[in-house]
């Protein structure tokens, strides 16, 4: 294994050790999956012209997603900084 291998299974690792700590419930996962499908439901009834409410959907979805990324992005910070702090107390 080189080392860049190793160092890639490490980023995933800790990546799914971060995604399993923000693991919605089943609850709260049905709610989401209700209300999505109730949005594309009303979607799909609307005139094409109502492109207001899609956009409204669109970045709402886009949102769900970038919370996501904003998580593992600020714990990759933290992860970074405490490498640095214990490289630098070796």
């Amino acid at each position: 294994m080189t080392e860049q291998e190793l160092l890639d299974m490490i980023v995933l690792e800790r990546i799914s050790a971060l995604l399993a700590t923000q693991q919605k419930s089943a609850e709260e996962k049905q709610k989401e999956l209700r209300l999505i499908s109730q949005a594309e439901a009303l979607i799909q009834s609307l005139p094409m012209s109502d492109s207001q409410i899609l956009s409204q959907y669109i970045n709402y979805m886009a949102e769900q997603l970038a919370f996501e990324e904003a998580f593992l992005y600020r714990h990759g910070f933290i992860d970074g900084i405490r490498l640095g702090k214990l490289f630098n107390s070796l």
